[in-house]
């Protein structure tokens, strides 16, 4: 084995997210959502046709949100409201925050762990190869996300998160800071993450090898070179225990 460490993605790499993204905004959907049109007496429209509808307005407004042009809270009411008004149906800021709320506190009891995930973990702590999970987002959501995954810290050696440490991927800092955690040096560190974007172009720029998980069939956009790419997590796990 190359690598000393090998570090993580969390969204989309060691749970799907999409899935769990879904599963969550329903719950919010008839918890809040429906309730509140019930309080109006409006007809509520059917879920899979508001989440098509939602779910496009999260796309539509992530670059507006990724360029620094609104921030987070700002976001979330864009894509809460827009969907809303697309059907006709009131909404205000404080529908829009306190759905996003709800999925903050539930989002998380969605969240079920790639079947390869604790098979692989198990196998590098086994052949003393130290992990970790390096990821953009809030602390305590992720955190709880990880409790759930069952990544408590008798498997996982180290966790940066972007909103703790100050950085976020793709900005090559928040690799070094998990370099000084479990005090490896960058050529002896590989990386798994599932964005090109945040993932493969961070990770390649803060010296580290990456396996880019193409899990949901997207072309690269620049022209770093990870050392392996993969569909899925077990088939990254094929690939390292040839690599041993």
């Amino acid at each position: 084995m190359n690598w000393k460490v090998i570090c993580f993605d969390l969204d989309n790499t060691l749970y799907s997210h999409e899935m769990a993204f879904k599963n969550a905004i329903e719950y919010c959907y008839s918890h809040e959502v429906v309730p509140y049109l019930k309080e109006k007496g409006i007809e509520e429209v059917p879920f899979e046709i508001w989440f098509t509808a939602f779910k496009k307005n999260c796309d539509r407004f992530w670059n507006v949100y990724e360029e620094g042009n609104v921030d987070a809270v700002t976001y979330r009411r864009l894509r809460y409201e827009e969907t809303m008004h697309s059907f006709s149906l009131p909404s205000e800021d404080i529908e829009a925050d306190r759905f996003h709320k709800r999925y903050d506190q539930i989002v998380d009891t969605f969240s079920e762990p790639d079947e390869a995930l604790l098979p692989l973990l198990t196998w590098l702590k086994q052949h003393n190869i130290k992990t970790g999970v390096i990821s953009n987002g809030a602390v305590e959501t992720q955190m709880r996300k990880m409790k759930k995954l069952g990544l408590t810290e008798n498997i996982i050696d180290g966790v940066v998160i972007s909103a703790e440490v100050g950085f976020s991927k793709p900005d090559p800092n928040i690799f070094k800071i998990m370099e000084q955690e479990l005090g490896e040096k960058a050529a002896e560190c590989l990386f798994i993450g599932d964005t090109w974007e945040q993932d493969v172009i961070g990770a390649c720029n803060a010296g580290w090898d990456v396996v880019y998980l193409n899990s949901r069939k997207k072309s690269p956009t620049t022209n770093d070179k990870p050392i392996k790419i993969c569909d899925s997590l077990g088939e990254v796990f094929d690939w390292l225990l040839d690599q041993s």
